[in-house]
């Protein structure tokens, strides 16, 4: 039973940090494009070109952070490493 929910507790952070890296990918094209009213920079284009890499770097993102084992890590324990 343990283990089922550390798989879907797995599963689950997997989710979420695909989704914040696409968040993240997203802000950023917001700010840029919306900094050329703002500041002297040519204007880039809309978000739909950039999605394609999207569908690039967030499975390359995850297959990652798991062959890593960054998705098995727990807060805990990154403070544990950092302490020694």
């Amino acid at each position: 039973m343990l283990a089922r929910k550390e798989e879907i507790s797995l599963q689950l952070n997997q989710i979420i940090d695909s989704l914040l890296l696409a968040f993240a990918f997203w802000f950023s094209w917001w700010l840029r494009f919306n900094a050329s009213g703002w500041i002297d920079i040519p204007e880039i284009e809309t978000f739909d070109q950039f999605l394609w890499i999207m569908a690039i770097v967030v499975p390359f993102w995850l297959l990652q952070s798991s062959s890593t084992g960054m998705s098995k890590m727990r807060i805990c324990d990154l403070i544990e490493r950092q302490r020694s």
